[in-house]
């Protein structure tokens, strides 16, 4: 897909974002010491995402947690669970 090609895609087709698996920034660890985020209900913003699919919106956006959670630290069990999440639903 080129550039015009990708404009007018996006031209005409709606776009959705929200903030599924919204984290903090720089990252916290819960009592477990797992990252954590906002909101840990996923499959609250799945069910946005499903209803925003069956209005004919066909591009969607989340936040991922890149897995950062120190220097030298990286946990990424949160991006899994959001990915787990949106894909389970696509």
């Amino acid at each position: 897909m080129d550039i015009n090609s990708a404009k007018e895609f996006l031209k005409n087709n709606p776009v959705f974002w929200s903030r599924l698996g919204f984290c903090y920034d720089p990252p916290l660890k819960n009592a477990d010491g797992r990252p954590l985020c906002f909101d840990e209900d996923l499959e609250r913003y799945a069910k946005t995402h499903r209803a925003f699919t069956k209005a004919g919106v066909k591009i969607h956006s989340s936040i991922l947690h890149s897995g950062w959670v120190g220097v030298d630290e990286y946990d990424y069990s949160l991006t899994d669970r959001v990915l787990d999440a949106v894909l389970k639903h696509k």
